[in-house]
């Protein structure tokens, strides 16, 4: 999670003021996501997600009456490396040779 973080800090330095409204509203889908996928367990929802609004892969947990929190969050944490690692990927692609527009500087 370190290395994906800074990894996806340093990427972002190239136009942070741009790239930052981009990453946190991918964050925000990301994290409405994990948090339908706790409410589900939660309250006993069984049913499989077939892709998230943050756009990444269909979420490996399968909700049912036997798989522990501890699992879900375990799984939900790979999910987010793997997610940030991507991230870092999608930013650098879309503001790669200032494809963002002028810096204003």
């Amino acid at each position: 999670l370190a290395w994906a973080t800074r990894y996806l800090f340093n990427i972002m330095q190239m136009r942070f003021d741009r790239m930052y409204e981009d990453f946190s509203a991918a964050r925000e889908a990301f994290e409405a996501d994990t948090d339908e996928i706790l409410q589900n367990q939660v309250l006993g929802g069984g049913e499989k997600r077939s892709q998230d609004e943050a756009g990444t892969e269909p979420s490996s947990v399968v909700l049912d009456a036997a798989t522990s929190m501890d699992t879900i969050l375990s799984s939900r944490a790979d999910e987010a490396v793997k997610w940030l690692w991507s991230q870092s990927d999608v930013l650098f692609a879309k503001y790669a040779n200032n494809g963002g527009g002028p810096a204003g500087y």
